[in-house]
């Protein structure tokens, strides 16, 4: 995997441009801080993130390839929504009872405040 082909799969997880930077590739521009970025450094790949003004390397790769797929991975399990897993039957129908009785409760008290 290269920076062209990590960029389009980020896009595809959800994961917004504007928390990394892609060294050159961006022109190593961004201001600001809480973003991660990734770039050629002394014949070496890192990933790192900036934090308070502060660039700090997290991880150091000899090819583009284990740094994309290492700052791919990190980006996506990071930033896109967590989504919860599905309820057992068993907790759905806890849900409908506890649901139902509040609102037996609720149309309860309005009947008193009517009398």
């Amino acid at each position: 995997m290269n920076r062209e082909e990590m960029r389009e799969a980020l896009r595809r997880d959800g994961v917004p441009d504007e928390l990394y930077e892609l060294g050159a590739l961006d022109g190593g521009s961004r201001t600001g801080d809480g973003w991660d970025f990734l770039e050629e450094r002394d014949h070496a790949w890192v990933v790192g993130r900036v934090e308070r003004g502060r660039r700090e390397v997290l991880e150091r790769f000899d090819t583009e390839d284990e740094a994309c797929r290492f700052f791919h991975d990190r980006l996506v399990r990071m930033w896109t929504p967590r989504v919860p897993a599905p309820e057992t039957p068993e907790e759905e129908e806890r849900g409908r009872r506890i649901t139902e009785e509040a609102v037996r409760r609720f149309k309860d008290s309005m009947k008193a405040r009517e009398e």
